[in-house]
């Protein structure tokens, strides 16, 4: 899935850097992901997630995640 997510602060964008993602429907689960591109000028940043069988965070991010 590709997620388009907009940080509460903007992004001190490197290349290659992984940030810490959590999502309401898993409290306290922190899963580190890489932004794909650097933050536009709206401060969005693209998320690559794919599901992994048994994963928490990855499943709810990819199956459960709406606008």
């Amino acid at each position: 899935a590709v997620l388009t997510v907009r940080p509460w602060r903007r992004l001190p964008y490197r290349p290659g850097q992984a940030v810490p993602v959590c999502t309401p429907r898993r409290p306290g689960r922190w899963r580190w992901l890489c932004p794909a591109n650097a933050p536009r000028p709206d401060g969005t940043v693209e998320l690559h997630v794919r599901a992994v069988r048994g994963g928490a965070v990855s499943t709810s991010l990819v199956h459960q995640v709406r606008p």
